[in-house]
């Protein structure tokens, strides 16, 4: 997966709308208005991160914001857990994620929380341990609330989303393919 530079967007490469160079290094699109956005100020997008390939995307779910240093708490949802063996199982493979620094899990509420290193290792890799483990995950739980700062429809800007319609939203943090978008008045 590769990151649109303009909008956050993650996109798989084969499928982009268009690619640009710029410094030595690619960009990738997800429409023809983030390349007519990136063409105008390609240094305001060039310069980043954003648009490189990474080890792992920041997820908006949980907080944890690109550049932002130090260890971060996630709660992630397992399912199959049915005695103090299956516990004893995911808590040994999430610790033994190099960048894990602690892991716990509650039988009662079928969750792990994780402190970990996001500069080392991202969801993806906490979530595939406790697959390897033998157990299922769906993703983290955190909410989380960002602010829209700007809207389209039918790829033309509006002030207010059309009822029951899906619409293109620009919000300042990432958020991730399956994420769920709730209104709030």
């Amino acid at each position: 997966m590769v990151q649109d530079p303009v909008c956050g967007m993650e996109i798989e490469e084969g499928k982009a709308h268009a690619k640009r160079e710029h410094g030595g290094r690619p960009f990738f699109f997800c429409s023809a208005k983030c390349v007519e956005d990136f063409d105008k100020r390609p240094a305001k997008y060039g310069a980043g991160p954003a648009g490189s390939r990474k080890a792992h995307a920041p997820s908006a779910t949980t907080g944890v914001q690109e550049g932002v240093g130090g260890p971060k708490r996630v709660e992630l949802p397992v399912f199959g857990l049915t005695c103090a063996r299956c516990v004893q199982a995911v808590e040994k493979a999430l610790r033994a994620v190099p960048g894990v620094n602690k892991a716990t899990v509650n039988l009662a509420s079928a969750r792990a929380f994780v402190d970990y290193d996001p500069a080392l290792v991202g969801l993806p890799a906490l979530e595939r341990a406790i697959r390897d483990a033998g157990y299922r995950t769906e993703g983290a739980t955190t909410a989380f609330s960002q602010t829209v700062s700007s809207m389209e429809y039918d790829h033309k800007p509006i002030d207010v989303a059309p009822k029951g319609k899906e619409v293109g939203m620009k919000v300042e943090d990432k958020v991730r393919e399956g994420d769920h978008v709730y209104a709030a008045d």
